[in-house]
């Protein structure tokens, strides 16, 4: 049986933890201090925290500051805990209690995180892969944050210093870096600022005031005088104020009329006030004109294996007529068509693809609303591809096309088939950028892939064709 070194945490009054065969304890009384302070030696492979009901700020404190790199201990350590707390379930591995499994679980992890560290590096999603894959069926999900301008914040990837969550969550899902597992809520959005704190109130469908209120009336069929129903209190019978007649029978002297509010400020009377949302930046929309947003939880999709497995995504699907090709194949094919029509006095044509824009669709639109518009552009963008072309996507929003035996005096022909495509964009947003690079070309480096990259970065609205 394996020996693993387990850092102890605790406050004053915890309670010692029980010793568990093949885990050896070094203690350390946390004090009430701030953890930032704290030196820890990086020999741990396990870290226990054994804190107290009153001291869970504390515990939650921990977890944050390991998880964001701030304590000298690897941020993807393990971390079991005493007692619950709120960010237990985002950033730790669960309870004390599990103990009688954490031998199965240790050997799991550090054999998976072994083969994760010889591919990995400090990019933020080799960070959230450090932490998640060595985690066998691992998961993760959103946190409702009433202090946050979006109510749900993921605290894993806030940890790892990503601030625009919804987009990466974007993009991950896209490469199959991650899957969706569970829908958690549906939150509504303020379309102009993206403020998930909204209050819903209704107001008069006539002058728009908040003044209202709700109210029975009575309807007098001798003189058809209208009227609260305290005006028809007098003594102890109903009366017409107006007409002073006694009404004794709903449906026979009077009846109620449907409608039960009244404004204050116009004295309009109907049946239902007009529903508006109310961000906390002042923003009135109505309720059909809010942005939805989706929180899931999210496990790993099978690009992840394949990052373990190889340090990088690698599509090797058999290639379809017409069907988008990876970028490593793509690579691979450029260079050997540039060869080819070097030596065979052949003349191709290089379009790189950009979509302006995406962030700002999707904060207009709503993450759903963006990316299914542009999946549909995609769509179309294929239906006017032919199928000797190839064609590859470098990221979400940008993709390449090599069109075999096309020259630039067809520039003009591609450039309408391209316009229409972004004519039938519904988005004043997205815009469609190209660049052309004919070829052959003695330009063209070995190392096709990097520069593919680089090309498709320097894209600016001078470009377009």
């Amino acid at each position: 049986m394996s020996v693993y070194h387990a850092l102890v945490m605790r406050d004053d009054i915890a309670q010692p933890l029980e010793a568990i065969d093949g885990i050896e304890y070094t203690h350390l009384d946390h004090g009430g201090s701030d953890s930032a302070e704290f030196e820890y030696s990086t020999d741990f492979q396990l870290l226990l925290l054994n804190f107290s009901d009153a001291s869970l700020a504390e515990q939650d404190q921990i977890l944050w500051d390991l998880r964001s790199g701030k304590l000298d201990l690897p941020r993807e350590i393990p971390v079991f805990c005493r007692q619950d707390s709120p960010l237990l379930e985002h950033l730790g591995d669960g309870l004390f209690e599990k103990r009688s499994q954490f031998h199965t679980f240790l050997d799991s992890f550090y054999e998976r995180l072994e083969q994760l560290q010889k591919h990995t590096g400090s990019s933020p999603l080799d960070k959230f892969l450090a932490h998640a894959w060595p985690r066998a069926d691992s998961s993760f999900g959103p946190r409702w944050q009433l202090q946050s301008h979006s109510s749900y914040q993921y605290p894993l990837l806030s940890c790892l210093g990503i601030e625009d969550q919804q987009k990466t969550l974007a993009l991950w899902r896209q490469s199959d870096v991650i899957v969706e597992r569970e829908l958690v809520d549906r939150v509504r959005q303020c379309p102009r600022c993206d403020s998930e704190h909204l209050n819903y109130v209704d107001i008069c469908p006539r002058c728009k005031s908040i003044d209202i209120n709700s109210s029975v009336s009575l309807h007098c069929f001798t003189c058809g005088h209208v009227g609260e129903q305290g005006e028809f209190q007098l003594d102890t019978a109903l009366r017409c104020p107006t007409c002073l007649t006694q009404l004794r029978h709903i449906g026979v002297d009077y009846d109620r009329p449907l409608e039960r509010f009244h404004c204050a400020s116009c004295d309009h009377r109907f049946i239902e006030g007009q529903v508006v949302a109310s961000c906390h930046n002042g923003h009135r929309h109505k309720p059909d004109e809010l942005k939805e947003r989706r929180l899931y939880r999210y496990g790993l999709g099978p690009a992840a294996d394949q990052i373990a497995s190889v340090g990088r995504i690698f599509d090797n699907r058999a290639l379809q007529w017409g069907e988008s090709t990876s970028i490593e194949n793509f690579s691979w094919l450029l260079r050997w068509t540039n060869t080819s029509a070097q030596r065979h006095k052949h003349q191709h044509l290089l379009l790189f693809l950009n979509w302006e824009g995406v962030a700002e669709a999707i904060t207009q639109l709503g993450e759903a609303r963006a990316l299914a518009q542009i999946a549909e552009l995609q769509e179309r963008l294929h239906s006017v591809i032919r199928q000797t072309d190839v064609f590859a996507e470098i990221d979400a929003d940008k993709a390449v096309i090599l069109l075999c035996h096309t020259s630039v005096k067809w520039l003009d022909q591609i450039a309408a088939k391209l316009a229409s495509i972004e004519a039938a964009n519904d988005s004043s947003v997205l815009k469609l950028q190209v660049r052309n690079f004919p070829l052959p070309s003695k330009d063209l480096p070995e190392n096709t892939q990097q520069w593919l990259l680089a090309q498709s970065n320097k894209l600016d609205i001078d470009d377009v064709i």
